[in-house]
């Protein structure tokens, strides 16, 4: 196993049959497992590296633009609206946009369009931190053209120095592949997108059996390595193009900071990063809730303790406050006698401790240790009748003896009463 590090990346790859998965790190490469089919492969878990998925190039179309803009955004809002206005059904918000040639303000942009017919994806294994046409991740040699197989499907592209300018399906391994070639060949050169290629390559381990996609007709796969004649005789003895028959490459170009985002890989991160805000709002509140309760429980402790030195401090000072309350108590019994006015300015207090006193007028007051004798006035009866109530009802004065005529009502309604309590000895 290659030394891990966090520059290394594990990469999904649509092989010639099958689907492969890859370690690279540093140039070097090793294959971790492939299947067969429609096989899906998952990422290994166990690698703690950069998860790139390969998409297969006939799931998105590569569209060549150029573009006048002098800055960043600019250029991406160019290259958006000139994905709008293609024909095909493509993706336009899962783009993926590269400078190939030139600089600003005058760039050739090559974009990665997905196709909306692939915009599900039965793959549920992790979501890939990237996502990248499978045909960028292969190493092509300056200034070539490249043939191979994915998925059993046919595949062509050009590069130019150290990028790769355009890709693109071919229509099958028949005897018209090499025109097909030639045609794409002339067309870019003509354009000036490529230079004339220096060697054309064909990565011929290819599956057995018919081409795929439909495609039953022309010759089988395995035949494309014979058809290198055909390409000599075309362009490396009339063109003086090189043919090589070679096996295809490991995906060992993976440039960051680039990724595609086709429909199904947006509603999986959405899902994804709602499931993280959910998580993150319930650790949230688990922690303003454990705030909370610390709190609380400080608060509490704080009570607590706050209550039982209270506890102790009253303890400590309840004898001294019982000898001073008997001392009370027994001064009370001895006051009279000893203070006589003690107990007439006590029941004058009590007098006018009345909530009902309120609510008359006193014309005349007499206070004695025997006697209360009272003459006043009211706006009207009720207010004297229950100032009389509370004075005979209360308690301070439950031992003398009242005695108080009906009250009088003269002009305008005011009422006058006398009353007069007497006590024994």
């Amino acid at each position: 196993m290659l030394e891990h590090s966090t520059e290394a990346y594990q990469i999904l790859f649509p092989g010639p049959a099958g689907w492969e998965l890859w370690f690279v790190k540093g140039g070097e490469a090793e294959l971790l497992s492939s299947g067969s089919g429609e096989e899906f492969l998952d990422f290994d878990p166990s690698l703690r590296v950069t998860r790139v998925l390969a998409q297969p190039t006939a799931q998105q179309v590569a569209l060549l633009f150029s573009s006048h803009a002098t800055d960043a955004q600019s250029f991406a809002e160019s290259a958006q609206l000139h994905a709008e206005k293609e024909g095909q059904a493509i993706d336009h918000e899962g783009i993926m946009v590269e400078a190939v040639l030139g600089a600003p303000p005058k760039t050739i942009a090559r974009i990665d369009a997905p196709l909306t017919k692939f915009n599900q994806s039965d793959r549920t294994g992790p979501l890939p931190d990237l996502i990248v046409p499978a045909a960028t991740a292969l190493p092509l040699a300056r200034n070539s053209v490249a043939i191979w197989c994915e998925l059993g499907t046919l595949l062509i592209a050009f590069e130019r120095h150290g990028r790769v300018i355009y890709y693109d399906k071919l229509s099958g391994p028949g005897p018209g592949i090499v025109d097909e070639v030639h045609r794409l060949a002339l067309q870019l050169e003509g354009s000036h997108l490529i230079e004339k290629p220096e060697s054309l390559l064909i990565w011929a381990e290819l599956p057995s059996g018919p081409f795929h996609e439909g495609h039953s007709e022309g010759l089988p796969l395995q035949t494309l390595g014979p058809l290198a004649e055909l390409f000599r005789h075309r362009f490396q003895e009339k063109l003086q193009v090189r043919v090589e028959v070679a096996p295809r490459p490991a995906p060992l170009r993976v440039a960051g900071g680039h990724t595609l985002r086709p429909l199904w890989f947006r509603e999986r991160q959405d899902e994804r990063n709602a499931g993280i805000r959910k998580r993150r709002r319930v650790v949230v509140a688990s922690i303003v809730l454990g705030i909370v309760g610390f709190a609380a429980s400080v608060v509490f402790l704080t009570h607590y303790f706050q209550v039982r030195e209270l506890q102790s401090q009253i303890s400590a000072i309840r004898p001294r406050v019982d000898r001073i309350e008997a001392i009370r108590a027994r001064w009370t019994e001895v006051a009279t006698g000893v203070d006589p006015d003690a107990s007439l300015l006590e029941t004058w207090m009590n007098l006018f401790n009345l909530p009902g006193i309120a609510s008359i007028k006193i014309e005349k007051l007499s206070i004695s240790r025997m006697e209360i004798a009272i003459t006043g006035n009211a706006a009207g009866t009720s207010q004297v009748l229950g100032f009389i109530e509370e004075l005979t009802s209360g308690e301070p004065f439950l031992r003398y003896t009242w005695e108080y005529p009906p009250p009088q009502v003269g002009v305008g309604g005011v009422a006058t009463f006398e009353i007069k309590g007497i006590t024994q000895p």
